[in-house]
């Protein structure tokens, strides 16, 4: 009998999971670590430099991970010519930031800039090095190799960087883990048995990956300029010190939002595809999808919002504190945004992903006129001013759904109103108990608590008050379909 040729669709998933979610948590931890033991100024001034070589990646790839993964027919001919091709960009990327390392650090004023971004770019050239060994894994189900390169470079990383920073290395450390994943991640794809073999490049089939990577490179560069364009604007404009509160503010929205939708919309993605072709069902699932989860995200976003200050507390400790600035108005931002993933995996099932770029786009650009705008009123108005342009393109999106799968904004506000009104009341009665003087003294994880309780208290009331018909048609849904 022949060995099997690829591990099983289910194996290949729960390995996908433990790689996507495993590599999460680990990379969570250890910047919880690192946070605590450097300074904003530290942790800003590598989050510009990292995000200048994220824009490298993105342009280094190309796109050829997925155009590859897409193709019907590839072989080692063709992936060598992919590597070779992701090779040479890669370096030319290396190059080119080490040369613009001085000028890049006069014009956005951060003094010591210039050696990390420097360093940090060399990881172009073990990461273009690793494109098309990850691409071949992806194709062929190799998800069990992806995992444990993501959790032994994640862990192994993770603890030098921890290691150097409690020896007082600063933002060095951040660069020597960075530069340690990278090289960790290049081996473990070219020394496992399951890497594609070299040959003769096949020059003739880029054309065509070409031109399916460039759609790829279009919608991550959109979606970089809403999010790692807007911290190179801060640091610019504001310095260092305030990027660093700001990464680290967003970092725990970032995770919650992680946590909170992108498993929902994953799961919901693929059963929208499959409703593609009855608009009417589509349409109703969709609807059905945001009213369930407005309904059970909105809590956590209302507590994390109230009690933002003590979250940075426990999260990044003491010295991280003016972060709740940020996290506040990101966390009411979350409710929406959680959301908001919803339209994108509805217009994608109904195969209109220009229309999701379109309205990343959108985003974008109001993001960054945002920080252009404010930026001089400090960090906090930036980032209130982001949450409030971003929530007020909402009926953009809402139209865009309308015109592709039918769903009238009118059916949408009805889904979401009771809990968004059930939020701002229980947002207002945490706000209203946090004025009383004495609750200052006592430890954040009390305060959490408290804070956590009257939310939820509040939540939970008036949503039964507005919502108790619709609450009770869910429970009796839930119960009928138990065993």
């Amino acid at each position: 009998m022949a060995p099997p040729t690829s591990p099983s669709m289910t194996a290949s998933v729960l390995w996908s999971l433990c790689r996507t979610w495993g590599g999460r948590l680990a990379g969570f931890v250890i910047y919880f670590q690192l946070a605590r033991l450097l300074t904003p100024a530290e942790m800003g001034l590598f989050s510009a430099a990292f995000a200048l070589l994220v824009l490298s990646d993105i342009v280094a790839d190309q796109g050829m991970v997925q155009a590859v993964v897409q193709r019907r027919e590839v072989g080692p001919a063709q992936l060598s010519a992919v590597l070779l091709a992701n090779g040479i960009t890669g370096a030319a990327l290396a190059v080119l930031l080490w040369l613009a390392g001085g000028p890049v650090e006069r014009w956005m004023a951060l003094p010591g800039l210039a050696p990390v971004l420097q360093a940090a770019g060399l990881t172009l050239l073990f990461s273009a090095g690793g494109y098309s060994q990850e691409a071949w894994a992806r194709r062929e189900l190799r998800f069990r190799l992806l995992a444990l390169r993501t959790l032994v470079s994640t862990i192994a990383s993770g603890a030098l960087g921890v290691a150097l920073a409690a020896m007082g290395y600063g933002v060095w450390a951040l660069v020597a883990q960075l530069l340690l994943a990278a090289v960790l991640n290049l081996l473990l794809l070219w020394t496992s048995a399951d890497r594609h073999r070299l040959a003769r490049p096949d020059w003739t089939a880029l054309p065509g990956l070409f031109r399916f990577g460039s759609r790829v490179t279009g919608m991550r560069l959109l979606e970089y300029g809403g999010t790692r364009g807007v911290e190179l604007l801060i640091a610019a404009k504001l310095g260092a010190a305030a990027l660093g509160l700001y990464a680290v503010g967003t970092k725990i929205h970032y995770i919650c939002l992680q946590l909170l939708g992108a498993a929902l919309v994953d799961v919901a993605q693929s059963g929208f595809a499959r409703l593609a072709a009855e608009p009417a069902r589509l349409r109703q699932s969709y609807l059905d999808a945001v009213g369930h989860v407005a309904l059970a995200a909105t809590p956590a976003w209302i507590v994390l919002a109230a009690a933002a200050p003590e979250a940075c507390a426990i999260a990044f400790g003491p010295g991280w504190a003016d972060s709740a600035a940020v996290l506040t108005p990101f966390a009411l931002l979350g409710a929406l945004q959680v959301l908001q993933q919803f339209d994108t995996a509805a217009l994608n099932a109904a195969g209109r992903p220009g229309s999701s770029m379109l309205l990343g786009g959108v985003r974008a650009a109001v993001a960054l006129a945002c920080v252009l705008a404010v930026h001089d009123r400090g960090l906090a108005a930036v980032a209130w001013t982001y949450a409030v342009s971003q929530a007020l393109l909402t009926p953009l999106s809402l139209w865009r759904v309308r015109r592709v799968i039918g769903a009238e904004p009118v059916d949408w506000l009805r889904q979401v109103w009771p809990p968004l009104l059930a939020a701002l009341a229980a947002w207002s009665a945490g706000s209203a108990w946090r004025a009383w003087e004495a609750m200052a003294a006592w430890p954040a994880p009390a305060r959490l608590f408290c804070l956590g309780a009257i939310s939820i208290g509040v939540y939970g009331l008036v949503l039964a008050a507005v919502a108790r018909p619709r609450i009770g048609a869910l429970v009796q849904a839930a119960r009928a379909r138990q065993p």
